[in-house]
């Protein structure tokens, strides 16, 4: 149940410290990348067309919830760095497929270390059962978010 927060100050109401760790989180999640020569949102990328599901630019602003504008502008940054790679699509050549050329492959798990590292600073406060129970609640916060 939600409190109106009237009586609260702005260090007890929930999305301010939301707002403060999101920050935190980024801030050291950035400063680690950055010796990558990485974004945290190229990141997100490269992690999202990791998955089974995700093969064309549609798929990860899909996934991320991102406009297909800022992904094709995304993906085009990762193809300077020689990152990512488009493919024609065998079937439909208006569709690019996506995926990780060899430099990329061999970047991808070095960044994937410095996410679980980044992750490990934020989290490692809290117990196992703790921080899966905190992703269930944002879990659940997001679908109802998504379904109003």
């Amino acid at each position: 149940m939600s409190s109106t927060g009237k009586s609260k100050k702005l260090s007890q109401r929930t999305g301010y410290l939301l707002s403060r760790v999101t920050a935190s989180m980024q801030l050291g999640f950035d400063r680690g990348l950055k010796v990558f020569g990485v974004t945290r949102s190229q990141w997100n990328v490269m992690a999202a067309m990791n998955g089974k599901d995700v093969e064309t630019a549609a798929d990860v602003a899909k996934m991320l919830g991102l406009d297909a504008t800022a992904v094709t502008r995304l993906i085009d940054r990762l193809e300077d760095k020689g990152l990512v790679k488009r493919m024609p699509d065998a079937t439909d050549r208006r569709v690019n497929r996506l995926g990780l050329t060899e430099e990329g492959q061999n970047l991808f798990p070095l960044l994937r270390e410095e996410a679980d590292k980044s992750n490990d600073r934020v989290f490692g406060a809290l117990s196992g059962s703790e921080e899966e129970h905190l992703k269930e609640l944002l879990t659940k916060i997001l679908n109802h978010m998504s379904s109003s």
